[in-house]
């Protein structure tokens, strides 16, 4: 389907259809549809849209690491209530509307599987809302013990771990992690309040890929850090 925009047919698509990767061969069934007509370059694209809730300037960061590989996404921002944003690649969505072949790039995306370690439960939610804000499919477990059973019955992409934790600390899962065949190469990421470098040599003598400080902690260098491990 097209609409007619000062003189130009402009493809006409279901923004959810998109970035979902799905055939979007029907428009949804309402009576008054939301378009939004955004352009890049020479390209046009009509995206059909639940509602339009705010017009604004933002300041765009381009993504980083594996990150740029995400499906029409171009960038990042931050919101007014402090929450990060994806911004969309619209001129890949166009190419895509057109018929250009990123819907079935997109199809072919799955979300890298993220498994978060940490005994605090306000550290865990923090973040499982970042990596799963980021794009990531994210598990999470209060303790060694817990996460070796999820990693044992499937797989994921990496670990972000705390080493002080009950049952079984960091270095604990680690080592586990390390002397079983199945995992032995899985990325594993520290980040602790341990800061004697005497415990990040242990970590890294032990194989850990990465050691983040908590009293530093950064949401861009964890992201940067995973995002060029998986």
């Amino acid at each position: 389907m097209h609409l007619l925009d000062e003189g130009r047919l402009v493809p006409v698509t279901p923004l959810g259809a998109e970035l979902e990767g799905t055939a979007a061969t029907r428009l949804p069934a309402r009576a008054v549809l939301t378009v939004v007509v955004a352009a890049a370059a020479e390209r046009r694209v009509a995206l059909v849209v639940d509602e339009l809730l705010d017009e604004r300037e933002i300041a765009v960061k381009p993504l980083s690491g594996r990150f740029r590989a995400l499906p029409y996404v171009g960038g990042t921002t931050i919101l007014s209530d402090g929450r990060p944003g994806w911004v969309v690649d619209i001129e890949a969505l166009a190419a895509a509307a057109r018929g250009a072949g990123a819907a079935e790039e997109t199809r072919a995306y799955t979300p890298k599987r993220v498994l978060v370690v940490d005994d605090s439960a306000t550290t865990r939610e923090l973040e499982r809302t970042l990596l799963r804000a980021a794009g990531f499919d994210v598990e999470t477990a209060p303790d060694g013990e817990r996460a070796f059973e999820l990693l044992s019955a499937s797989p994921f992409d990496v670990v972000v771990s705390d080493i002080e934790m009950p049952r079984l600390d960091g270095f604990g899962l680690l080592g586990r992690i390390r002397a079983t065949a199945r995992l032995a190469d899985l990325p594993v990421v520290l980040v602790t309040a341990l800061d004697d470098p005497t415990d990040r040599q242990r970590a890294l003598d032990m194989g850990a890929s990465a050691y983040i400080l908590k009293s530093t902690f950064d949401e861009d260098e964890l992201l940067d850090v995973i995002g060029n491990l998986v």
